[in-house]
């Protein structure tokens, strides 16, 4: 505002003595008007100047004060979205310290001795597969990795295996198999229901890989599931096997596998190249209908 005072005395000072030095002669009544009309005119143009430089110094506070909150806002923004991808990567750690947690807990589950432990660490896997898609096939690995463990069935292959077969008394080796034959077919369910297609039956898991090469699979049912790469090398697939209506993406591989009882693979269709190279069927084989893309 001094500025602006100082600027209007000037412009006053300036136009009384432009208008003022016109008018030498006061000695008669007109001139003493004419200078009167001079001084007014003087503080007209005076206050008109004031008034413009006020409003332009109002304006150009305005605006300053425009670009000032503009910034605030922009910092007030960037820090807002850098809180929120602070908030983001700490929750996604937390997710992820959460997720590992479970699965170290789930792996600890299926090292128990007791079979009830090792199914409840089977469907603590399911849980944690059905709401983290990410880390499906991880899981889908270990539980293939959990079948493929050396394992001898106490029951002999010439029964079926979903008979009930009672432990024999004073026989807590083979009560320990028997107890293990529940829990891997549970392992193996757990597999099957989820690569099948129609929602109904569970959380579709997607078109994962599986490696159960040399696994000893029991009843192995695998119908209308759609999978990825398949491994099933050196596997024994001991009591009937079905695997109808099955899409294989990828490869399937049943190089030197052994079937011990009926295999069923009708309708099954195979995308990639399907390799049956010494392949032992010690019983009916099944295959109509049956579609290889990749011969």
């Amino acid at each position: 505002m001094g500025i602006v005072t100082v600027t209007v005395i000037a412009i006053t000072c300036v136009c009384m003595w432009l208008l003022l030095s016109q008018i030498n002669d006061t000695s008669n009544s007109e001139n003493v008007r004419n200078r009167l009309d001079a001084i007014r005119t003087s503080l007209t143009v005076a206050a008109g100047a004031g008034g413009a430089i006020a409003l332009w110094l109002t304006a150009r506070k305005q605006r300053s004060t425009e670009l000032q909150l503009r910034e605030v806002a922009r910092i007030a923004a960037d820090t807002k979205r850098h809180q929120e991808y602070l908030a983001s990567i700490a929750e996604k750690d937390s997710t992820e310290r959460r997720i590992t947690d479970l699965f170290t807990k789930a792996i600890e589950q299926l090292g128990s001795d007791k079979a009830a432990v090792r199914l409840g660490g089977f469907y603590s896997l399911e849980r944690l597969a059905n709401d983290n898609s990410d880390h499906r096939q991880t899981i889908v690995s270990t539980i293939c990795g959990y079948l493929r463990m050396p394992f001898s069935p106490s029951i002999p292959f010439g029964k079926r295996i979903n008979e009930e077969v009672r432990p024999e008394s004073g026989d807590p080796e083979r009560a320990y198999h028997q107890e293990e034959l529940e829990v891997r077919l549970t392992a193996q369910r757990v597999l099957s229901s989820h690569f099948k297609t129609l929602a109904k039956l569970g959380i579709y898991w997607g078109s994962l890989d599986i490696n159960l090469s040399n696994a000893i699979l029991i009843d192995f049912e695998f119908i209308d599931c759609k999978v990825g790469f398949a491994d099933f090398r050196h596997a024994t697939f001991i009591g009937a096997t079905h695997i109808r209506n099955t899409t294989f993406e990828q490869d399937a591989w049943f190089f030197e596998s052994t079937f011990s009882d009926m295999a069923n693979f009708n309708e099954a269709t195979f995308t990639g190249r399907a390799i049956f190279t010494r392949t032992k069927f010690k019983s009916r084989l099944f295959m109509q209908e049956v579609t290889f893309t990749d011969l």
